[in-house]
């Protein structure tokens, strides 16, 4: 059965938040854990049982010593989580893992229902700022949280692992099915992030696809992730669906929270007593109307270039409806942006006091 639209996601994850609290705490219990454990085998006692005994983490397997992408070494120890466990002490990073945890339910990973019997394949993780991160196995995590099962087998590092290590690590492991388009085009703005300079042809080689795939995967990112959830496996999603997904993303530019809420709450009706394989062509049948109802007309919205530029894929213009303005930047130098952004909060500073 279909997550209830509105519901919290078990998962923990939403799309886009991140730990702030308490960082420079959490930053030294990774090198606690290092110590601890050495201290421990200083001791004389077995490191498996201690963490059994103290921390309520049962391992079942011996430790394995693994080679990293740097030629680094890190040691890795299977345990078991029960629920709770896994509930409040491990998470999925996105930059990492690449999966994107809100769009997970039920459905979505109905297809690890053999789990109930037995799980074959251990996932991967490391410890970092004091929990256990999820480096390849989070479709399992899913399943474990939305069933509330113990037993989740995981092989655990207490070794500090460099970032490109741990996504070089993730990008090894992964044999589960592919990410969707959503999750390759975030993964794309992360990297171009990182990197302004990587063309769409570089991300291709990166990615091991064609060129127009990561276009695809790019428009894909750029719908919002609530459209999508209004479907029940996102991984089904067709380059066509996601194009719908956007033409309603744009139509809306200016209501979309309310457009949501009312697809949402007629979608909850829609879809009341019917097979979830029957939901999708239900689902884009809705969206098509929304795109064709008479509430729906998208206001006009009226561009006009802030400074004319000699390249074509440098802009800077403003766009302007009845309900709002928006500026929009592509190819700006970063410290140019850093300046337009303090000089808008001077000035609204000087206009509106907290």
């Amino acid at each position: 059965m279909a997550k209830r639209r509105g519901e919290i996601n078990p998962l923990g994850n939403t799309f886009g938040s991140l730990e702030a609290e308490k960082r420079d705490a959490k930053s030294r219990i990774p090198n606690l854990f290092k110590e601890l454990s050495t201290q421990v085998e200083l001791s004389g006692e077995d490191v498996t049982e201690y963490l059994k005994q103290h921390f309520g983490v049962d391992s079942v397997g011996k430790t394995s010593h693994w080679q990293l992408a740097s030629g680094q070494q890190a040691i890795f120890t299977e345990m078991v989580l029960d629920y709770v466990q896994l509930k409040n002490d491990t998470e999925v990073n996105f930059d990492i893992n690449g999966r994107e945890q809100a769009l997970l339910n039920e459905e979505s990973v109905s297809d690890l229902e053999s789990l109930t019997y037995q799980q074959f394949h251990p996932a991967v993780a490391r410890y970092f700022n004091g929990r256990i991160e999820i480096l390849d196995g989070s479709r399992r995590r899913a399943w474990f949280l939305f069933h509330k099962r113990d037993g989740y087998r995981v092989l655990v590092t207490q070794d500090q692992l460099a970032l490109e290590d741990a996504k070089s690590l993730a990008k090894q492991l992964q044999s589960a099915k592919e990410h969707n388009l959503f999750e390759i085009g975030q993964q794309c703005l992360a990297m171009q992030k990182h990197n302004p300079e990587l063309k769409q042809a570089e991300l291709a080689k990166l990615h091991n696809c064609s060129q127009a795939k990561i276009s695809r995967a790019l428009k894909a990112a750029s719908v919002d992730i609530r459209l999508i959830q209004l479907y029940p496996i996102a991984g089904e999603l067709s380059i066509a669906d996601y194009d719908l997904l956007f033409k309603v993303m744009n139509r809306h530019q200016d209501g979309l929270d309310e457009e949501i809420t009312r697809l949402q709450a007629l979608l909850e009706v829609k879809l009341n007593s019917i097979e979830v394989h029957e939901h999708k062509e239900i689902i884009s049948q809705t969206l098509k109307e929304s795109l064709s109802s008479e509430h729906s007309k998208k206001p006009a919205i009226v561009t006009s270039p802030l400074r004319n530029f000699d390249s074509k894929d440098i802009f800077a213009r403003k766009k302007e409806s009845n309900r709002s303005v928006s500026f929009e930047f592509g190819r700006i130098k970063k410290e140019v942006l850093k300046e337009i952004e303090l000089s808008v909060q001077k000035i609204l500073a000087q206009h509106y006091q907290d």
